[in-house]
């Protein structure tokens, strides 16, 4: 358990001077914290309760209740008088802008911020984001690095295995810490961490230190949350925002980057994002990596990988037999790629 002016001290010292959202004022009682929970019937004595707003639900309504099952410390974005909420002086009131995005940072102060310690690589779009994590967490694997993986499926950190138990959606805000947290401990130096718009818009990965950012494709989904194909857009671009937000507070030479789909619709509004650590993949425009000759058979995908050369623009071919075409987007690229080697580790 923590206590709160300890977490808050974590997030201030972590955020200041940068352009990431600062935390609260506080003034309560110093609680210590066990867990955070947004459902009020599994509050626990000593747990934070989240008043999470979400698209026709609002938490705040059973703050009363997370306090009789013994909440140390309320997380709200109302103020309890508005409320007519008598809040114990025993029991903390955190009022901020965003319970979703303050949740973000506390949970990644109560686990020292452990993305900080890895190379966390986001995979977003539509479509393949699963099989496209998958490669890339094999593929680093297999050249040697010690890999963790994040996906809507499960949770792979060295030699543990976890459901995450959504199958549609990145995991809440303290499951995503809490996982990173465990591949620090164990000594994983790199994390695919699957991203989706909703994870995103709802700040379940607020407070991840992303170092490389890609993308499958953009089509028209998701529009019943999103509301248009621009505010989906908008939810997916905010993680090569958050990659270029970043590399603006690097105080050492540290890798970002931004691996886009030149094929793809999202690709203009993409690129504008100003890294210029940028690698472009492709079948049918030119790119730094080309997928030519491809050959479509009913188990798998066989084509040769074309990648740019470094200074003068020298070509190299080598080939690559995957099993799905997900294989384009190859971190060995940007490992051999002297462009996206300039920041440093990967």
């Amino acid at each position: 358990m923590y206590p709160i002016t300890t977490l808050l001290t974590k997030w201030q010292r972590r955020v200041a001077g940068t352009s990431y959202a600062q935390p609260p004022v506080y003034t309560g009682p110093n609680v210590a914290i066990g867990r955070f929970t947004e459902h009020s019937g599994e509050v626990q004595a000593g747990d934070c309760f989240v008043a999470r707003v979400r698209t026709g639900t609002d938490g705040h309504p059973y703050i009363a209740d997370a306090i009789a099952r013994g909440a140390s410390l309320i997380l709200a974005q109302r103020p309890s008088a508005e409320l007519g909420l008598t809040i114990p002086p025993e029991v903390g009131y955190l009022l901020v802008e965003d319970t979703a995005e303050a949740l973000a940072w506390l949970s990644a102060a109560y686990y020292d911020f452990p993305s900080e310690r890895m190379t966390v690589i986001g995979v977003t779009g539509t479509d393949g984001k699963t099989t496209t994590s998958t490669l890339l967490y094999e593929i680093l694997v297999a050249a040697g690095h010690k890999t963790g993986m994040i996906s809507t499926i499960k949770a792979v950190m060295g030699d543990r295995e976890e459901p995450t138990g959504l199958h549609v959606s990145t995991p809440e805000a303290p499951e995503v810490q809490r996982y990173l947290h465990q591949m620090a401990e164990a000594g994983l130096t790199h994390c695919v961490l699957e991203t989706t718009s909703h994870g995103l818009a709802q700040h379940r990965v607020t407070a991840v230190d992303y170092n490389v950012a890609v993308v499958t494709n953009i089509t028209h989904e998701h529009l019943d949350y999103h509301g248009s194909y621009e505010g989906y857009l908008a939810a997916k671009r905010r993680l090569f925002e958050m990659v270029t937000q970043a590399a603006e507070h690097d105080l050492a030479p540290t890798l970002r980057a931004l691996v886009l789909n030149k094929d793809d619709q999202s690709f203009a509004s993409l690129t504008a994002v100003p890294l210029a650590n940028q690698l472009h993949y492709a079948i049918y425009q030119p790119a730094h990596v080309l997928a030519v000759r491809p050959e479509y058979g009913a188990r798998e995908t066989q084509f040769m990988l074309e990648i740019a050369g470094g200074a003068g623009g020298q070509r190299g071919r080598e080939a690559e037999e995957r099993r799905s075409g997900g294989a384009i987007r190859n971190p060995q690229s940007a490992i051999r790629n002297p462009a996206l080697r300039a920041g440093g580790r990967i």
